[in-house]
């Protein structure tokens, strides 16, 4: 009886071993079945992550590569290297990685043909495009992809609508009274290293959206608080030629009284618009050969693409350029030109503590550079005076009185290319 018991247990016990095999073996064909279909969809997720990190990483090189190019474009723009400058911005590309070729499509576009600044002579675009080969995606049939990347980049103004260039001067920029300097979109740099180079006294102001001094400031009128220490900048309009000055158009001091028209032309002696005159301006250039510019109270003075360069003859003694309270004058400088965008230009040669004075209504507008490299500049007057779209360089500044003067950053139209910086836009 005990051997069928133990006969019985070992068939139950053999049968219960066989089905569990079957069991596993059928889990076993299961997962191998599971497997062979999850498979290809894992390599496929596997392949295309690692590609398409790939196409990123390829992505960010030839954007970097865009940008450069473009940047190189638009600095031969800015040296006038209209010919050339295609070929350099190529010759930076291939330093970047880049070279035209049967995979690689590489187009300098001036103006650009797509995006916000299309058909604007002023930008330069660069597009490139590149097949990128792919791996683990050819097991699906890709074998490379198209990328592309694109870059617009132009002249642009540089930081500052203000530059005060006395390198040890104190109070070489100076609010006082209540006087108020309100600059929009652009900064302002001192060159000097003195301890007070930059101040403001009694309720006089600056605004700007950056101030940079050489050196230190005083006062409590700054906004944003001054940085310090700053790098002295050498005068950006340097290498701007003086103006050559010819005989004279008028030999004798040219006093306006009425309504009167002139041309462009070299007057010597001097030009007074007294406080009946008003006196227009039209456009070219006009040189200033001694007695200065004078626009009495209640003078009109206007003009437009026209450039006025102040200086003094063997003959005809310095004088400055002054613009008096409640006179106004409506002045624009050239938009092409060797001397594109400069309204004012006073001789660097001339060494003279005569200020140049600017004063005038809220309907006075100076549009483009006044340009006192070596004079000092003094605003006054209890009217605002407006300067659009300006930009300001000189030995020093000051602003009294009530005086309220603003600038805003240039247009590209008189912005002089020595002012300006190649940058990407797009």
């Amino acid at each position: 009886m005990k051997a069928l018991q133990t006969i019985r247990k070992a068939f139950f016990i053999r049968k219960a071993d066989s089905e569990r095999g079957d069991r596993r073996d059928r889990q076993r064909g299961a997962v191998v079945a599971y497997v062979a279909v999850i498979l290809p969809v894992i390599l496929g997720g596997l392949g295309l992550a690692i590609d398409n990190g790939r196409l990123y990483a390829a992505r960010r090189q030839m954007q970097t590569a865009a940008d450069a190019t473009a940047i190189a474009a638009a600095h031969e723009w800015r040296q006038q290297n209209h010919k050339t400058y295609a070929d350099e911005a190529l010759d930076d590309a291939l330093l970047n990685g880049y070279a035209a070729g049967p995979d690689t499509e590489i187009q300098i576009n001036t103006p650009p043909v797509r995006g916000p600044r299309a058909g604007d002579s002023e930008y330069v675009e660069v597009i490139i495009r590149e097949q990128v080969p792919l791996y683990f995606m050819r097991a699906f049939s890709r074998t490379s992809t198209v990328v592309e990347s694109r870059a617009v980049a132009g002249l642009v103004p540089t930081d500052a609508c203000i530059y005060i260039l006395d390198p040890v001067a104190s109070n070489a920029l100076l609010a006082a009274g209540d006087a108020r300097l309100t600059l929009e979109g652009c900064g302002i740099h001192v060159n000097s290293i003195h301890t007070t180079a930059a101040r403001t006294m009694g309720g006089g102001e600056i605004s700007a959206s950056a101030i940079g001094v050489a050196g230190n400031y005083s006062g409590t009128g700054f906004f944003p608080t001054p940085q310090t220490d700053v790098y002295q900048t050498p005068d950006p309009l340097a290498d701007l030629p003086s103006p050559a000055v010819g005989a004279c158009t008028s030999s004798e001091p040219l006093v306006v009284k009425t309504e009167m028209t002139i041309d462009p032309g070299v007057y010597c002696g001097g030009i007074e618009v007294s406080g009946t005159g008003d006196l227009t301006l039209n456009a070219g250039m006009y040189v200033i050969n001694g007695g200065g510019l004078k626009v009495q109270a209640n003078g009109d003075l206007t003009g437009e693409n026209v450039m006025i360069y102040v200086t003094e003859g063997d003959d005809y003694g310095f004088e400055p350029v002054v613009f008096a309270a409640t006179s106004t004058s409506i002045l624009s400088a050239p938009t092409s030109g060797s001397y594109k965008g400069i309204l004012f230009f006073q001789d660097r040669v001339i060494d003279s503590t005569k200020e140049a004075v600017f004063a005038g209504t809220p309907d006075t507008l100076f549009t483009g550079v006044l340009y006192f490299p070596n004079a000092d500049i003094r605003y006054v007057g209890t009217s605002g005076t407006i300067a659009q779209e300006s930009l300001l360089l000189a030995r020093t500044a000051e602003f009294r009185g009530t005086a309220d003067v603003r600038m805003f950053a240039r247009d590209a139209d008189i912005l002089p290319t020595a002012l300006a910086v190649a940058r990407v836009v797009e």
